[in-house]
């Protein structure tokens, strides 16, 4: 969760004015269109480091997950 977080960090530093149109884009439908006719890349900077956050996250979600719902131990 730090890496994520330093992550997230790094890409707000970095360019901020894009992090917040990219973080709106969750709540909004428009906002995320917008992007994707603007400015898409799979191999831009914003994409790689949202792309690795999402996996770290997703890993940590499974891992809590397996934690708190063991089964037959």
């Amino acid at each position: 969760m730090f890496i994520a977080l330093c992550l997230l960090v790094l890409l707000k530093a970095t360019s901020p004015q894009k992090t917040f149109r990219v973080l709106n884009a969750a709540y909004s439908l428009q906002v995320a269109h917008q992007i994707e006719r603007e400015d898409y890349g799979p191999l831009k900077r914003v994409s790689i480091v949202l792309s690795v956050v999402f996996v770290l996250i997703t890993a940590f979600l499974f891992l809590q997950t397996q934690f708190n719902f063991r089964v037959g131990t």
